[in-house]
């Protein structure tokens, strides 16, 4: 099929360029940007076979999959191989891949796909996409696929999100959970980390030239949170200097390392990571701490972070899954208003906690027998941020949290 003239047929008013040769421009199949390499070791795992059922599925509606989690869960990964797979079964006539740091990213992709197929344009970029979104919404017969990748910001697609048809297929990564990513023809999927199958797996195919490097290999997956992109580095830190899973681990324990140290160097992060899962994450945090109630996301994740292991009275903190009024409580509002010189209000607390859930620093997971959501956070990130703290703080965060806690059981007993 000619991609130009099928999309031409149905858009009469798109046409190329008199300059353009026509046989570059009738090539089919057609791509857009550049599909990101499957990592060594690649798993086929949980995520993409779910993915996999709802795209192929008859019954459902959506042809848009939001994939949204914690930095470092390998939605890029996930999407990448469904675009891999796609297009080298030659399902697809046109695939772009949109690097969506930016809204004038999205814009450029756009603005390549329409001058690839359409040829060039004099259209300011900010209008250059309306033409193509318009095209692929008319075709009856163009199979095509758009991964919309790291979406930063819900706002960036205004007015660019790809059209709900039946021929085609938008996939957006992201580490926001923002309503916006939501609504009609839309999907979203959470991410998880690995299986402990899954990780095991993948630490074998890592490792397999060095079989006595699998010492402790599924403690150290647990270590890990079974988070791929920590998997990833931490096998690459392994590798390079000959150590045995169960001699990271004892590296990993104590308390002379920070994670960080414990990571490749970034001329030497595996698989084309741009960034260490440390850095990776510093980038969510800081962004959470930017949404209102400006500053307050980042003290409370500390909060969190510094008490999951509490002996606390109650039960109110359970394998690093909070209860959220105990977050919320005077005494932890205490600690960050004099911590950030301001009083704090029930309100901007409990908001603190939403904010980093948007951005999948946090899960709020809320019981149908309870008022009030539970608070979970992975646990490498809980130890990313104890490695920032004095000892000094982390005895003052601790206490204030089991103040909170010896209250509350004290009041239920009444």
């Amino acid at each position: 099929m000619a991609l130009v003239s099928e999309i031409q047929k149905s858009s009469p008013q798109v046409h190329m360029s008199e300059a353009a040769a026509p046989d570059v421009f009738m090539a089919s199949p057609s791509l857009v940007g550049m599909i990101p390499p499957l990592a060594d070791c690649h798993q086929y795992r949980r995520a993409e076979r779910d993915l996999d059922i709802v795209v192929r599925g008859k019954e459902e509606k959506a042809r848009c999959f939001v994939l949204c989690g914690l930095g470092g869960v390998g939605k890029t990964q996930v999407a990448a191989a469904l675009a891999h797979r796609m297009w080298e079964h030659q399902e697809l006539d046109l695939l772009i891949w949109v690097s969506a740091t930016s809204r004038d990213n999205v814009m450029r992709a756009y603005e390549e796909a329409g001058e690839k197929i359409f040829g060039a344009t004099t259209a300011p970029r900010e209008e250059s996409a309306a033409p193509l979104l318009a095209a692929l919404a008319e075709a009856k017969s163009l199979r095509w696929l758009i991964i919309v990748d790291n979406l930063n910001d819900p706002a960036d697609l205004n007015g660019l999100w790809p059209p709900n048809t039946s021929q085609g297929l938008t996939i957006v990564t992201t580490r926001r959970r923002d309503s916006a990513l939501s609504g009609r023809g839309r999907k979203v999927i959470d991410v998880d980390v690995f299986t402990a199958e899954e990780s095991a797996n993948y630490l074998r195919e890592r490792l397999s030239a060095h079989k006595r490097l699998l010492t402790e290999a599924d403690q150290l997956a647990s270590d890990l949170g079974n988070l791929p992109l920590a998997l990833a580095q931490a096998t690459a830190f392994i590798l390079d200097l000959a150590l045995d899973c169960a001699s990271y681990r004892a590296r990993l324990h104590s308390r002379r390392h920070r994670l960080a140290d414990l990571l490749p160097a970034p001329e030497s992060l595996p698989d084309e990571h741009r960034a260490t899962v440390t850095a990776t994450w510093s980038i969510s945090i800081e962004r959470a701490d930017s949404l209102r109630p400006v500053g307050l996301a980042r003290p409370m994740l500390e909060v969190v972070a510094g008490s999951y292991d509490h002996d606390n009275v109650g039960g109110y903190i359970r394998n690093g899954t909070f209860w959220s009024p105990i977050l919320t409580s005077s005494y932890v509002r205490d600690y960050l208003s004099t911590l950030l010189h301001r009083d704090i209000s029930y309100e901007e607390a409990r908001d603190a906690l939403y904010c980093l859930h948007r951005f999948s620093l946090v899960s709020l997971d809320q019981p149908e027998y309870s008022g009030y959501p539970y608070v979970w956070t992975h646990p490498l990130l809980r130890r990313v941020i104890r490695d920032s703290f004095t000892p000094e703080k982390a005895t003052r965060v601790k206490g204030v949290v089991g103040e909170a806690c010896l209250n509350y059981y004290i009041v239920s007993m009444i």
